[in-house]
């Protein structure tokens, strides 16, 4: 796009901080110092229009020093916990066109680009309109946002890149601002299995904090895209200073968890919305240490489980003594359905070499939530006689004595920005 496009652009939509960079972007392409003007205008513009991430990235990318920490400031105005706006709807306002007369002489044309591209009047956002409420960031307080605004490692991603590595143990998440990113599992020797996708923003990798499992996906960026990393030493010491960061953390890996075992479990499903809830809220959380047995063959019955984070391994054991591995579960797989049913003592051991997170249904809670899963019976014997047929399939065999057998416009810019 030439000037002139970009220009216009800016007074078809003045509202909109990706034409305000681009303009910015043209000018200092130009080599003209007035340039800077722009780019702080389009920094207020983004700030003004509750676009955090835009803003958050204009700021690391273009600033340094003090005059870093005074845009972070002024960003923590707006966006940290002590940011006074009081709101009562949610949404945005987009600005009316400008009329402009756009002559072609070029020098002209950047007379009227410094002039246009500097003009916020009319542009903030209502008072009425409630600013979006931002992960971690809007925990904090001034100082500690703008501790955190520092401190966060920018990562420029391009297409194919991989932002995290299936096995990976690195202690630290991710925060995308622009972007979409696929999550892909890689199940033994059987082929990549994509989990999902996810589009910015969002919170990526929080789950290896909450449960020191190694990574249980690759995050490969499907387009250039932008991602902030945080440290976990860094959130350690700011939710030691603000306990509803704290919270606010667990809360946040505790949806993602759900959220991803609603899309993989085929036992949840199957379940409207409202039920799904209720049904979930029966359940307890369990966190299994690297290498623990969740229980053994031949007990009582625990019980049914289902898998949030990790992998599990189903063993049994023959009378010969040898142990034979039966099946690998994965996220959103459910155990434990055979002795639950049956009330009789569990066929199999379950373990999770590296440990995980479970939701546990206790036996004595079962029979209260039948009624509230009508399918839930049908749906756990269909369960049964898939993994007793695994059993049979594994243990039959080994009669003959057979041995035991892991898009950010902005950086269209980037010679600009980095």
């Amino acid at each position: 796009m030439s000037l002139a496009e970009k220009i216009l652009a800016v007074s078809e939509q003045p509202g909109s901080v990706k034409a305000r960079v681009a303009l910015a972007s043209e000018l200092s392409r130009m080599k003209l110092p007035e340039s800077r003007s722009v780019w702080e205008a389009a920094l207020q513009l983004a700030i003004f229009r509750g676009e955090f991430f835009t803003a958050l990235a204009l700021c690391r990318l273009r600033y340094q020093g003090a005059a870093l920490q005074e845009k972070l400031t002024l960003l923590a105005q707006y966006f940290s916990k002590e940011a006074q706006r009081n709101a009562s709807t949610v949404g945005s306002v987009e600005p009316e066109p400008w009329s402009v007369e756009l002559p072609k002489e070029l020098d002209y044309q950047v007379v009227l680009a410094l002039k246009i591209g500097t003009i916020l009047t009319g542009l903030q956002l209502p008072g009425e309109i409630e600013l979006p409420k931002i992960p971690i960031f809007s925990q904090l307080s001034v100082p500690d946002f703008v501790l955190l605004a520092q401190k966060v490692e920018a990562l420029p991603l391009k297409e194919g890149d991989v932002l995290i590595e299936q096995g990976n143990t690195e202690q630290a998440a991710f925060l995308a601002s622009h972007g979409c990113f696929r999550v892909m599992q890689q199940r033994g020797e059987e082929d990549e299995v994509e989990l999902a996708t996810v589009e910015a923003p969002a919170l990526i990798g929080e789950m290896y904090l909450l449960s020191r499992v190694p990574r249980r996906a690759s995050v490969i960026a499907q387009k250039t895209s932008m991602v902030w990393k945080i440290s976990a030493e860094l959130l350690k010491m700011l939710s030691r200073k603000h306990a509803s960061l704290h919270q606010h953390i667990q809360q946040l890996f505790k949806q993602r968890l759900l959220e991803n075992l609603v899309l993989s479990s085929a036992l949840l499903g199957e379940l409207a919305p409202e039920r799904r809830e209720r049904f979930l809220k029966t359940f307890q959380v369990r966190s299994i240490q690297p290498g623990e047995e969740v229980f053994a063959q031949g007990t009582t019955a625990q019980g049914l489980f289902l898998i949030l984070h990790g992998e599990a391994s189903v063993m049994t054991n023959r009378e010969s003594g040898r142990r034979i591995h039966v099946a690998d579960l994965f996220e959103g797989d459910t155990f434990g359905e055979i002795s639950t049913l049956t009330g009789e003592a569990t066929t199999a051991s379950v373990w999770m070499p590296q440990g995980g997170l479970l939701l546990h249904l206790p036996l004595e809670a079962y029979q209260s939530i039948r009624s509230l899963v009508p399918k839930l019976d049908q749906k756990l014997r269909e369960l049964m006689e898939t993994r007793k047929s695994e059993l049979a399939d594994f243990v039959e065999p080994l009669d003959s004595g057979f041995e035991e057998l892991g898009e950010a416009w902005l950086l269209d810019e980037a010679e600009f920005l980095l």
